[in-house]
């Protein structure tokens, strides 16, 4: 099973305005603060290439409630 945005750091290299910040490292950071917090990011084909969909669910009131965010929720 390949992980959310597999090779995402990899296509931030072609992009000099990206920081540590953008990074898989960073997102697995927040993660690990915000284990309440599912990244569920991934990669779309389309008519114009591929395209990352940043994706985060975050679970409340005892899991009744999902909110999903296209960044990470706070």
């Amino acid at each position: 099973m390949t992980r959310p945005l597999d090779g995402w750091d990899e296509h931030l290299a072609g992009h000099p305005e990206a920081t540590f910040y953008h990074t898989r490292i960073w997102a697995g950071i927040q993660a690990a603060a915000f284990p309440a917090v599912r990244d569920l990011s991934f990669w779309m084909e389309g008519p114009t290439g591929r395209a990352a969909v940043p994706l985060h669910s975050w679970r409340r009131l005892g899991g009744l409630l999902t909110t999903l965010q296209s960044s990470f929720p706070f």
